[in-house]
């Protein structure tokens, strides 16, 4: 188990709308009492041979229990697929806005909610369905008039070239050049990448270049299910006391649906990109359970020591260079285990790529017996040895225990055996009390990597009163080749001391000796947010030492920072063990940096000290993306990425896309499309498209759109047929008052044009509480308005020539039919 104080920081970019909070009574469909929370769920549709995934609001209970969906959605997608009849009843049933399970079974429909993914399914009976056409293919599109679609064949190429040279006092010197490429292939749901490198490591003596290939692999990923196939080279997932291996061979795992792997609801699975150096701040159910530094780079949230029910969580990164980026949202928890009858697994094959003559697998199996229970059986091995072993977790109200034992044989056939236990305490409920852990294992002298023992760790983690964050944690282990014992104590105090100053206390301790092996650094930091500037000092105890750094960035369209350290200062003679810098100038297109430093002798003053030696290193990084014939230079990035580009039609070239969270805006232009990297396979990501100086006769629809890429995919997001207008109306019934919740279908009564076949005028749309509704994308002329109640009632109305791009018509009286 890891300690707080040394813990991996991993954190995923959340959801920026924080769920709303209400009280069960507010839903007259909710079933049980206590508190609800609003979400946001992607929703399967399943009507005979189409789908919809709409993503809308949902109401679950602290019970884990799905008691509402929203209406307008569901009923919007039901629209053009469902007998009449069942779209009234459905409607009726929706008149707080709100549809239940049981108003949906009602109709013959059946709601599947997964509350460990926190996805839902909605079948609708073929009873229930009216005339269906096959779609063979369609392309995804997004509201508005965006066309996008994951490309078939997309290619990403991030390529990196560095300088660095070295030298001495004594006059050495050593000069080196790396070029690195993470080519990676996207072909039709298959993935081909590599990690390349070429090196001339010492210049000065004319070497070849070092070639280098690494993490050369096949990778399928079924984003629906969560499968996923590699072929190639790969490290193992692993449970329990499996050693990881870098393995040259197969695995096929499902490790999406074990919620136990790590915190992976499909809402939450988006990593977040620190792109300078700050400090993150993790609060859980308003406490404080961890903070620390980082440095430029990705992280996901990992190992959060949630209770089951309702968790309230916030992430604050604060930027070196000033700023703080704020992500809340509620996080439903089915707690470590699997749901029961759900299953995951892992299975790999292959060889040691450090010896391709050992053959070595490895592979676990995890089934979830009740609710509350999961149990799993594991084996590894080679022609040097093997394992096998077993382990059971529970969920309790205050916690989860874990229970694993394991036998080995080594080269010898010699048996051996393992155990492990641990439980971890979590209080839901009770912010004054700290989150506590501990695990304690044991090793046979004849088990695998057997060296270790035992080994007993605990950590715990509170807030105090003050905003004062304590963590504490122990690590206790013995070795069986000798009598060595290790036992070290940790702790790390920080708080707030103000909106610009902060502090942070870390000491570690070896309880074996005391006296010669302890260490307490103390940092204060400070930042002026408006000024983009940052501050750092580090005290060392100990060592009677002091480490000064500092930052200034400038943001914009290229976002400018340097920054500088002093570091190994003495505070009893003020020597002073060395300085360096660091520059760095990251767009949307390329990321430039570059470093320098220098090495002091000792001294018994500064005035004595020489120079030792010295440092510098270039870098510079680009990439070349395509997909679906768009071509685009952009940032380096090995991950999904999303190109937007404007349609030849477009009187403007230039589209601006700016995506939640990121603290500068993609621009298209000479260098291709705008450039949107990062994406995370499976990821809700929120993007925003602009087009400056558009003509008022042009219209965007709307502006909001969601990605959903694959893994290591490229999207492509079109701006087409923009010259249409936006029309807003109302619909009255023959006594003036507004129709509620209705679906209709707009259709044009003239002679469509050619330019217009692909994208014709009208379609289907839904009244709201008022009775209004809204069509994207007519053009001007007379259209019909025809309801899908059953009723046969229909009106008749013109979109005037006038200028757009909003135009809103007086209210339409309806005409004919049968009520």
């Amino acid at each position: 188990m890891t300690l707080p104080a040394i813990a991996a920081v991993a954190f995923l970019l959340l959801v920026p709308a924080f769920p709303e909070r209400l009280s069960a009574q507010e839903s007259p469909g909710a079933v049980t009492t206590g508190m609800l929370v609003e979400i946001p769920l992607p929703l399967t549709i399943v009507a005979g041979s189409e789908r919809t995934r709409p993503v809308l609001k949902a109401r679950i209970n602290d019970a884990m229990q799905l008691v509402s969906v929203e209406a307008a959605p569901v009923l919007a997608a039901l629209t053009e697929t469902v007998l009449p009849n069942i779209l009234e009843n459905l409607t009726r049933a929706a008149e707080d806005g709100w549809l239940t399970p049981e108003e949906l079974g009602a109709q013959g429909f059946t709601l599947d909610f997964d509350r460990h993914q926190l996805s839902a399914q909605l079948r609708v009976p073929l009873t229930a369905l009216g005339t269906q056409t096959l779609h063979l293919y369609q392309p995804r599109r997004l509201p508005g008039f965006a066309v996008a679609r994951n490309a078939d064949i997309a290619l990403g190429v991030p390529a990196w070239t560095q300088y660095r040279a070295s030298h001495r006092s004594e006059g050495n010197s050593i000069s080196a050049v790396s070029m690195r490429a993470s080519p990676g292939l996207h072909l039709y749901s298959w993935v081909l990448e590599s990690d390349l490198q070429v090196e001339w490591a010492h210049l000065e003596e004319e070497r070849d270049p070092d070639l280098s290939a690494e993490n050369t692999r096949l990778v399928r990923f079924w984003e629906d299910s969560g499968h996923r196939l590699q072929a190639g080279q790969f490290v193992q997932f692993t449970r329990g006391l499996q050693v990881p291996t870098q393995l040259l061979g197969v695995s096929f795992d499902n490790l999406e649906a074990d919620t136990g792997r790590r915190f992976y609801p499909s809402l939450l699975d988006r990593p977040l990109m620190v792109d300078e150096a700050g400090t993150i701040d993790v609060y859980l159910n308003e406490r404080r359970i961890r903070s620390f530094p980082v440095q430029p780079g990705q992280y996901e949230l990992q190992d959060l020591p949630l209770p089951s029910g309702i968790n309230r969580a916030r992430v604050e990164y604060t930027r070196a260079g000033g700023g703080v980026e704020e992500y809340e949202l509620i996080i439903p928890h089915a707690g470590g285990i699997l749901k029961q009858g759900a299953f995951s697994y892992a299975l790999a094959l292959g060889v040691r790529e450090e010896d391709l003559e050992v053959p070595a697998g490895s592979g676990f199996l995890r089934y979830g017996l009740a609710e509350t229970l999961t149990a799993g059986v594991l084996l590894e091995g080679s022609s040097q040895g093997g394992q096998a072993g077993a382990e059971l977790v529970a969920a309790t109200p205050i916690g989860e225990p874990l229970v694993a034992g394991y036998g080995s044989l080594d080269d010898e056939l010699t048996p051996g055996w393992a155990a492990q236990a641990g439980y971890r305490l979590v209080l839901p409920g009770r912010p004054r009390l700290p989150l506590f852990a501990t695990t304690v294992e044991y090793r046979s002298s004849t088990n695998m990597a057997a060296r270790q023992a035992w080994q007993v760790s605990s950590s715990l983690s509170q807030t105090l009163p003050g905003e004062v964050g304590l963590s504490l944690g122990h690590l206790y282990r013995t070795f069986h080749d000798d009598s060595r014992i290790t036992s070290t104590l940790f702790a790390t105090l920080s708080r707030n001391l103000g909106p610009r100053l902060g502090l942070r206390v870390t000491g570690t301790v070896d309880t074996t000796d005391p006296e010669e092996q302890w260490g307490v650094r103390i940092t204060v930091s400070s930042r002026a947010a408006r000024r983009n500037l940052s501050g750092t000092a580090t005290i060392d105890a100990r060592e009677a030492t002091m480490d000064l750094s500092g930052a200034a960035t400038r943001p914009g369209p290229v976002t400018l920072s340097a920054g500088a350290r002093a570091s190994t200062i003495s505070l009893d003679e003020g020597t002073l063990g060395g300085v360096s810098g660091t520059a760095r100038a990251a767009g949307a297109r390329f990321d430039a940096s570059g470093s320098a430093g220098i090495t002091l002798t000792e001294g018994d003053s500064l005035a004595d000290q020489e120079i030792r030696g010295g440092n510098y290193a270039i870098q510079f990084g680009s990439g070349l993306y395509m997909a679906d014939g768009a071509l685009a230079l952009g940032a380096p990035t090995r991950s999904s990425f999303a190109l937007v580009r404007p349609d030849r039609d477009l009187p403007t070239r230039t589209v601006i896309v700016r995506r939640g969270g990121a603290s500068l805006p993609r621009e298209s232009g000479s260098l291709g499309p705008a450039f949107l990297p990062n994406l995370s396979p499976g990821a809700q990501l929120p993007i925003t498209v602009d087009v400056p100086e558009l003509p008022a006769d042009y219209s965007l629809g709307r502006t909001q759109f969601i990605l959903a890429p694959g893994y290591r995919s490229g999207t492509t997001i079109t701006i087409v047929s923009l010259q249409r207008l936006y029309v807003r109306a109302r619909i009255l019934d023959e006594n003036g008052r507004g129709l509620a919740y209705k679906g209709m279908v707009v259709s044009p009564l003239f002679e469509i044009p050619e330019e217009l076949e692909d994208q014709p005028p009208g379609g289907p749309s839904f009244t709201d509480d008022d009775g209004t509704f809204e069509v994207y994308g007519l053009v001007p002329g007379e259209y019909s308005l025809v309801l899908r109640d059953g009723t046969e009632r229909r009106a008749v109305f013109t979109v005037p020539a006038d200028p757009g791009p909003l135009v809103i018509l007086d209210d339409i009286r309806l005409q004919g039919g049968s009520r």
